[in-house]
């Protein structure tokens, strides 16, 4: 009987940085299939691999030096590959950038090569096969041409942020992002609002699945809330212009002069290119101040996130993000396992986590406004009967061991199943007519 094959996607993983996969990973070594970790980013000697589970492989011919990829474009894959989207968007009159096409295309066709040998070499041709990308990136052009040589293969990826929505891509535009739409047998975005967004965009609907990603279980008390006359903050992101740090300094100025009676603590977690600007606009309008003080801790690991928002430092009333585009925020899944309420904007998938019961939505501008009335309303959610709701709620949507497992018994299952009965004989074959 043939082996079921997965190939799994990654970008760096199992090299650190790549958290979701390594918390992803545990429950799909337990599905009935051999595992093997492809990561496709750029090769780095930084740290060594982390540790797999058990029967799960790592292979990492997928990854390679930029230039060693870019020869790549003078294969006949990239030459065609190229043509195909200058053609597709000379035919839209859509931008065309060549050095990010260019890039792509050469990608694309580094990853079919490669994927070609490594299921050869693995004598997986005759085997139940799914490709599993963790992100939907240019690499899903290779899928179609490795079906004409495997055409039992299955294609399932995910799709975030920047693989949603091209206009956060640092060209403005995502190479493929037209012809990547037929690549996949299912595409499974992390947000409602994701998956409404590509099938605005013409992706057909059976192709697409929601699948929520998910943080592990947080604790088992909720954070504790700060006593009454006191505000306790924390903000918990890159420090980027998507991130609108500066305008949550001015929003906090605002508060700290509207409200003197009250004592604010404001915690950043994160750091980036941003931050001299933070830094700059943190002197100039809060320091100043004498009712609020704002604590920068840096960048954290993951977990260190996770202990500080169960309130091992220290009592915190809500977390707050004023982004002006968001997918499904992994920080505010956080913020859920340890009971506390979100406050940001109505934009991406925000809406998804925030609702009247977890938290307050702000308009997509977070005007001042509507920033004070939710700062006044915080008062409201010091109750621990509110924050150990937060935690059900959590556990119900965004728990990370019930939202992987589901996704592995339901969509993975499903494509081996298919993948199977395409390598089955034809019965009129079978029978010689």
């Amino acid at each position: 009987m043939p082996t079921n094959a997965l190939l799994y996607l990654t970008h760096i993983f199992p090299y650190p940085g790549e958290s979701f996969p390594d918390d992803e990973l545990p429950i799909l070594s337990q599905g009935d299939w051999q595992i093997i970790v492809l990561p496709c980013g750029q090769y780095h000697d930084k740290k060594p691999p982390l540790p797999l589970p058990a029967h799960v492989r790592s292979d990492f011919r997928l990854l390679g030096h930029p230039l060693g990829k870019l020869l790549h474009i003078l294969t006949p894959t990239g030459i065609c590959l190229l043509w195909q989207e200058w053609g597709y968007r000379h035919k839209r009159r859509q931008a065309f950038a060549w050095l990010s096409a260019i890039k792509a295309c050469a990608s694309a066709a580094f990853v079919r090569q490669k994927l070609r040998h490594i299921i050869r070499e693995q004598h997986l041709e005759n085997s139940p096969l799914v490709v599993y990308s963790f992100w939907f990136s240019h690499h899903a052009m290779a899928m179609p041409l490795l079906r004409r040589e495997f055409p039992q293969l299955r294609y399932v990826s995910r799709a975030h942020g920047i693989d949603v929505y091209p206009e956060r891509h640092p060209y403005g535009h995502l190479p493929f992002h037209g012809l990547r739409a037929v690549t996949p047998d299912i595409l499974a975005p992390c947000s409602l609002h994701g998956l409404q967004t590509l099938q605005r965009e013409g992706i057909p609907v059976a192709r697409l699945m929601l699948a929520h990603l998910g943080v592990p279980q947080g604790p088992p008390q909720p954070c504790p809330a700060s006593a009454d006359g006191e505000l306790v903050l924390v903000s918990c992101s890159g420090m980027l212009p998507v991130k609108r740090l500066p305008l949550l300094v001015r929003l906090l100025a605002d508060l700290a002069r509207q409200r003197p009676q009250l004592r604010i603590t404001w915690h950043h977690l994160g750091d980036g290119p941003e931050a001299p600007q933070v830094h700059a606009a943190i002197e100039q309008s809060l320091c100043p101040l004498p009712n609020i003080t704002p604590v920068l801790h840096g960048q954290l690991t993951p977990e260190n996130v996770r202990t500080f928002l169960t309130g091992a430092h220290g009592p915190l009333d809500a977390l707050i993000n004023v982004s002006s585009k968001e997918g499904l925020p992994v920080s505010m899944m956080e913020a859920l396992s340890a009971g506390l309420p979100v406050v940001g904007p109505d934009v991406g998938g925000v809406a998804e986590i925030i609702t009247p019961e977890t938290g307050i939505l702000l308009p997509a501008d977070c005007n001042l406004e509507a920033f004070l009335q939710a700062m006044d309303a915080l008062s409201g959610w010091k109750a621990p009967e509110k924050r150990a709701r937060n935690q059900a709620i959590f556990a119900a949507s965004f728990q990370m061991d019930t939202n992987y497992r589901q996704f592995a018994e339901t969509i993975l299952a499903q494509q081996f199943a298919i993948s199977q009965a395409l390598l089955a004989p034809n019965p009129s074959q079978a029978s010689g007519t």
